[in-house]
């Protein structure tokens, strides 16, 4: 069952699973102090599931404002555990539940991923690329 993650344990459980996979995005204090108060500033959602104390999947969901003044949703991260595939599915359920409780117009994710592979995974969900992204490090 996917619920949601506020307490200290589940809130460090998510932010070690995201710098295990994005070790050279994300910063375990940095990361934290960001989840902590944005779900105290009501603008981040932590969720997650969970069997025998394994964590099984979670996602860090940021809602904010468009430059429409509209009630947007940006998936910072999110990961399934490959052995759980079911879970993909009821979370896009999940968030279509949350999406229509609080009127939010767009979700959006932003991947690193090959289009090509999600497209395949997202497009039956309704989600389609509309922007494409340049990025210029500076040190």
């Amino acid at each position: 069952m996917i619920t949601e993650a506020i307490d200290t344990e589940q809130l460090e459980k998510i932010v070690n699973k995201a710098v295990e996979c994005f070790p050279d995005i994300f910063s375990f204090d940095n990361y934290y102090q960001y989840l902590r108060c944005g779900i105290f500033e009501l603008r981040i959602i932590a969720l997650m599931t969970e069997e025998d104390g394994n964590m099984t999947s979670c996602a860090v969901l940021r809602v904010e404002r468009n430059l429409k003044n509209q009630l947007i949703m940006i998936v910072d991260f999110m990961w399934v555990d490959p052995h759980y595939p079911k879970l993909f599915k009821k979370y896009l359920e999940y968030v279509d539940k949350i999406v229509a409780e609080k009127n939010i117009k767009k979700i959006i994710i932003i991947t690193s991923r090959d289009e090509r592979a999600f497209q395949r995974k997202y497009g039956k969900y309704g989600f389609n690329k509309t922007y494409t992204t340049f990025e210029k490090v500076i040190d």
